[in-house]
């Protein structure tokens, strides 16, 4: 039998944390081409925030429960 081999704790968080960091860097070079991409930019982003609080609605009453 061969022996398992045990995941490298952390491997996840570099990775989600790399493929953030690249993706923030497409957004601020895709903002900064005009003004007017920077404003469908500002657009896509509040979309995505608030994407993220209709899918995420219990952990967002968590987190305006605490302030």
């Amino acid at each position: 039998m061969a022996a398992k081999t045990a995941k490298q704790p952390g491997s996840d968080i570099v990775i989600t944390t790399a493929i953030e960091l690249l993706g923030v860097g497409v957004f601020t070079i895709l903002a900064g081409i005009s003004d007017d991409m920077g404003a469908v930019m500002v657009v896509i982003m509040w979309g995505i925030v608030l994407g993220w609080f209709l899918l995420h609605t219990a952990e967002f009453q968590k987190i305006v429960g605490s302030l």
